[in-house]
């Protein structure tokens, strides 16, 4: 008999710090904390902690028998604090917080839920960076990583567009919704979007799918929470050194990265590069490539490919009956 799926509500984890207290919303899925591996989920810049369920934004990946099954694991997707919690100085960017920084702050829920190990961390774009991020910098010791369209570090061009997006956000009274139809022009691609309004006007077309997202995201998203993710995504900073390989290696950490084929924000080919190079120090490291006309947002759109190359690196095959997952 398959063990009871369920859904444990969204959770709200406070660490008290020197300056002030973060909060951290995290939703958990699947089996009770304790009993399963563990698989740690991030959110893209503009996601939530609501990977799965009713409107989840990864439906297709995670869930009852779905490559992420959540009759086998525990999920849980970790939300990226808001720029409130920080403080966040939207002028002069203080306090100067990286991704990096979240890592212990994450370490601390973690530990409160009395975990020791990560089975999984996965995540595409900020998300997939922050899961190497996580890899990099956390005290807790992880079986796999799979990073989707995404860099270590940012590329002259990456962090170039982020720039624009980020002096369109600061400078400009309709800055969120002016940032996000640019960042939704790079995160699908010319052909897609050909394809997509081929038998429309411009004005019926593009112009008013443009319009409905920066509608959409001004209606959900403040405008000091999208510079304050895209700031995070411009300061992505993994360094490859012998400090990681040997974690890895005493870990026996396996990493995938994918790239997706029409990727305009992070090239597949740049992806490709650093898994090369990655792999020449150490033999666990792999790449594999998402087929898609959809462009950077594929990883969402393109739900059935993501499932399959997670599939072809499952990690399920190394869990053990009598594991302890605590």
């Amino acid at each position: 008999m398959l063990p009871v799926y369920f859904i444990i509500m969204k959770e709200t984890f406070t660490i008290q710090t020197s300056n002030s207290k973060i909060e951290i919303t995290y939703q958990v899925f699947g089996l009770p904390i304790g009993t399963a591996p563990v698989v740690l989920v991030f959110h893209a810049l503009t996601g939530n902690s609501q990977a799965t369920g009713t409107n989840g934004w990864w439906q297709q990946v995670i869930g009852n028998q779905q490559a992420i099954d959540t009759n086998q694991v525990s999920v849980i997707a970790i939300e990226i604090p808001s720029a409130t919690s920080f403080h966040f100085d939207l002028k002069e960017y203080k306090p100067f917080i990286t991704i990096k920084d979240l890592v212990p702050w994450y370490d601390g829920l973690l530990s409160s839920l009395a975990i020791n190990s990560i089975d999984m961390v996965i995540g595409g774009s900020l998300g997939g960076a922050l899961a190497l991020e996580f890899v990099a910098e956390s005290k807790l010791p992880v079986k796999n990583v799979i990073a989707i369209a995404c860099l270590p570090e940012n590329s002259h061009w990456s962090y170039g567009l982020l720039q624009v997006q980020e002096e369109i956000l600061l400078h400009n009274t309709l800055g969120l919704e002016l940032a996000r139809k640019q960042a939704m022009l790079f995160y699908r691609s010319p052909e897609g979007l050909e394809e997509k309004f081929q038998n429309q006007s411009k004005k019926d077309g593009i112009s008013s799918w443009l319009e409905y997202h920066a509608n959409s995201l001004k209606n959900r998203f403040s405008k000091e929470d999208y510079l304050f993710r895209n700031h995070l995504l411009m300061q992505v900073q993994v360094k490859w050194n012998l400090f990681l390989q040997h974690k890895l290696k005493r870990h026996q950490t396996k990493i995938v990265f994918i790239g997706i084929s029409s990727d305009q924000l992070y090239p597949n080919t740049q992806i490709q590069q650093v898994a090369k190079l990655w792999k020449n120090d150490y033999p666990e490291v792999y790449f594999e490539e998402l087929i898609s006309a959809h462009g950077h947002d594929a990883f969402l759109i393109d739900q059935k490919q993501v499932s399959e190359l997670i599939q072809k690196h499952d990690p399920k095959s190394k869990i053990h009956e009598n594991q302890s997952y605590l």
